[in-house]
């Protein structure tokens, strides 16, 4: 009797072990990632990507980096990044992260803002798999998140850029170009992404 229950909870772990891993789902999870990077890191193809800096739109990069870079010198003062006067009027919180992240590590800023800024989107990539893959057990169900990445707007074939211009401003972006920057507000969409991911139910 003790050996039917050991031999009957043996299998139960056996078979609760190979519901949590499945090695061709892993495949899925690495080509997601291999994707996410393939997007992330693809515009600077050819160029050092982890010294370079994303200066897209770049007198709003050179401010936030020059308040992580004010933090990393330990300069916590919420003042205007350049002068160091007056009030911030920046949100912030993201570069006070990267500034310590860079005293803490001493890595330089732009360093910190890039790899932290590919972690933030890999996780989140990694967070929406899991969920894709737990609803469907299918193997390249991670993969779907990565290659959302990839849509666009139908920018190029109609109006010959990889972006729409609309009225009063207005541009719209494909994700990919909307990740480039690896800013504050590429950080706060992994937020919202993971947070309503866990919602579902990692």
């Amino acid at each position: 009797m003790t050996n039917t229950l050991l031999i009957m909870l043996e299998g139960a772990k056996s078979r609760s072990w190979t519901a949590r891993f499945n090695p061709p789902a892993v495949i899925g999870f690495a080509c997601g990632q291999a994707i996410t990077l393939a997007v992330v890191l693809g515009p600077i193809i050819g160029q050092p990507w982890l010294n370079g800096f994303r200066n897209y739109f770049s007198s709003d990069q050179f401010a936030y980096a020059a308040i992580a870079t004010n933090v990393s010198q330990g300069s916590l003062a919420l003042v205007e990044p350049f002068n160091e006067t007056g009030q911030l009027f920046y949100p912030s919180a993201w570069y006070l992260v990267l500034g310590l992240f860079s005293r803490l590590t001493g890595l330089p800023v732009h360093q910190a803002w890039t790899l932290l800024g590919v972690l933030a989107i890999g996780g989140t990539v990694l967070a929406c798999g899991m969920v894709a893959w737990r609803a469907s057990r299918l193997w390249w169900a991670p993969i779907l998140p990565a290659l959302a990445l990839l849509t666009g707007t139908f920018a190029l074939a109609t109006g010959g850029y990889w972006y729409v211009i609309l009225d009063r401003h207005a541009v719209l972006w494909g994700p990919f170009g909307t990740l480039f920057t690896l800013n504050a507000e590429v950080i706060g969409l992994c937020i919202i992404a993971t947070a309503m991911v866990a919602l579902i139910g990692l």
